[in-house]
């Protein structure tokens, strides 16, 4: 997991800049900071990682590939056929 801090830097309709301390702006959706957050303030960001949402993720795109392979493959038959035209 990683941590750091950032400053809001900018807040502007539903999106904030905020700006880390190598000087770098990034600009994030508004509903991920606290509701009352101003500019000026320091945030904290911690970043983890989502294993088991991923491989939930994962298993859905190799079922979807299936499906899609599944589907474009031509039946034995309707193959002979096509090869005999």
């Amino acid at each position: 997991m990683r941590e750091t801090e950032a400053v809001v830097d900018r807040l502007a309709g539903d999106r904030a800049m905020l700006a880390e301390e190598n000087e770098r702006l990034t600009d994030v959706p508004r509903e991920w900071l606290p509701a009352d957050v101003r500019e000026g303030d320091v945030v904290q960001i911690r970043v983890t990682l989502a294993a088991e949402r991923t491989e939930e993720l994962r298993r859905e795109a190799e079922e979807l590939a299936r499906q899609v392979r599944r589907q474009t493959e031509m039946p034995p038959q309707a193959e002979r056929k096509r090869q005999r035209k």
